[in-house]
This record gives C-alpha cells, sequence and structure tokens, in this order.
C-alpha cells in the first residue's frame, strides 16, 4: 500500500515544469526531488522557490523505488525458495 501524497506533493508531480525534477517511488508513492536537478529550476516553478527544502531529495534505483522499498525487495526476494 503506497503513502497517498499531501496537497503540496501531488502539486509537485502535477505541473509539467516541475514534474521533470520530481521523483515517485513506485513502491510506495514517496515524493521528491531529483537529487541531479539543477538549484535553479524552481525559479521558473509556480510553486516557488524553497521546493527541495519542502519535499527533500528522493533517489531512486533502477526500479523506480526509493531505498526503503529497494531494500524490502531485495529482502523478500533473497528469501524466497528456488
Amino acid at each position: 500500500m503506497g503513502k497517498r501524497p499531501n496537497e503540496f506533493e501531488q502539486m509537485a508531480i502535477t505541473v509539467p515544469e516541475v514534474r521533470r525534477f520530481v521523483n515517485q517511488c513506485g513502491g510506495c508513492g514517496s515524493v521528491g526531488v531529483k537529487p541531479d536537478a539543477p538549484d535553479e529550476f524552481t525559479r521558473f516553478a509556480p510553486l516557488g522557490p524553497g521546493l527541495r527544502e519542502r519535499i527533500g531529495v528522493l533517489a531512486l534505483d533502477d526500479r523506480g523505488l526509493c531505498e526503503m522499498c529497494g531494500r524490502w525487495l531485495d529482502d523478500r526476494t533473497a528469501h524466497r525458495p528456488a
């Protein structure tokens, strides 16, 4: 079951100018700014500066999962019988 984004996070993932700089975990639904997003991107965003501080940074692995969901999946698959 995923986390439901709050109102501010929901705006961040729906505004096209901001969406390209935002990650959303495919497992839990957590939302955060991409680690490699340029600092100046928020001056063009309707959400204003300080987006990185408001919703935080979220790195995703190659599966599109945050660190916690990735660890959970790795633990579940490591213990699966062959």
